[in-house]
């Protein structure tokens, strides 16, 4: 996980000595094998703590302390960038991001055998296709800037944004004790429709009103998806032999679905528009409740 961070760092600093849009793809690539050496073992550590009658609960909790940043981040972005321009904005966030490595070189590190193999115990086909999450990832690209050309302001979409954290912050706990009390099933299937018809809606959003509103709901509609699920993923790992390679299938079947989709989307934007593409979004995210059948 240390390493991740160096490539962090890389990404970070090729983002704020952008030039051209050619290294665009240099940048993607830093960027993608930064997340896999990051998220491969963090998911594959947590499986193997977690508690089986609290296992809701503690993936909120696991949800609500990056939440907490999450409030203010967006906010605090967009007035550095208003004030302060971009190049501020990634001094800051690189001094914040090597303050976030430092608690891992006190940290006890955890060996784990690894045999790679595309089958593992308990990963089976409905959960690859569960762990399709081009959804999540066009949430984070294509709808802030939807958001831009409607409200017109970095500071505004920080502030949108924030407030959708701020209101999956109060529930997510509540979301994760119901998981625990045998609803999770259910909390899975409310979030995952839930999201489906807000990448509907958004489709029709024109004003500052609608989009306040939808950043809302889906803040509080995420929650009950994004903790039921991982609770239900983290159930499955932690009941397999080999966690860490189920780890690796995990990121391999996020990683393939996003650039499958993304493909298509560079590849025929021009013919599709937005429209097309939330609603590809929200067909992505009812493939979530998979998980749990």
């Amino acid at each position: 996980m240390l390493i991740s961070f160096i490539g962090y760092f890389l990404y970070f600093v090729m983002l704020a000595t952008l030039s051209n849009s050619t290294i665009l793809f240099p940048i993607a690539v830093f960027y993608g094998i930064a997340q896999a050496m990051f998220w491969v073992p963090f998911h594959a550590f947590f499986s193997t703590i977690t508690d089986n009658k609290n296992r809701g609960e503690e993936v909120a909790l696991l949800d609500i302390f990056p939440s907490i940043f999450s409030i203010a981040a967006p906010l605090i972005g967009g007035l550095i960038v208003f004030f302060a321009g971009f190049d501020m904005l990634f001094v800051v966030g690189l001094v914040l991001l090597m303050a976030a490595a430092l608690p891992l070189f006190v940290s006890k590190d955890t060996r784990m055998p690894f045999s790679f193999s595309l089958r593992s115990n308990g990963f089976d086909k409905r959960t690859a296709v569960s762990l399709i999450s081009f959804n999540d990832q066009l949430n984070v690209t294509l709808w802030p800037i939807v958001i831009f050309g409607i409200v017109g302001s970095a500071a505004a979409i920080g502030g949108v944004i924030a407030l959708g954290a701020f209101a999956g912050f109060l529930t997510a706990w509540i979301i994760g004790k119901m998981c625990d009390r045998g609803y999770r099933r259910k909390m899975l299937n409310f979030g995952a429709i839930g999201q489906f018809f807000i990448w509907l809606i958004r489709i029709l959003a024109t004003s500052v009103a609608h989009v306040i509103s939808l950043e809302f709901v889906w803040g509080i509609i995420s929650r009950f998806k994004d903790v039921s699920y991982n609770s239900a993923y983290y159930e499955k790992a932690r009941k397999s032999r080999r966690k860490l390679e189920f780890s690796v299938l995990r990121e391999m079947s996020i990683h393939i679905s996003t650039a499958a989709a993304f493909g298509f989307i560079y590849i025929f934007y021009s013919h599709i528009g937005t429209p097309i593409i939330f609603f590809i979004a929200a067909v992505g995210a009812l493939c979530n409740i998979l998980i749990e059948r």
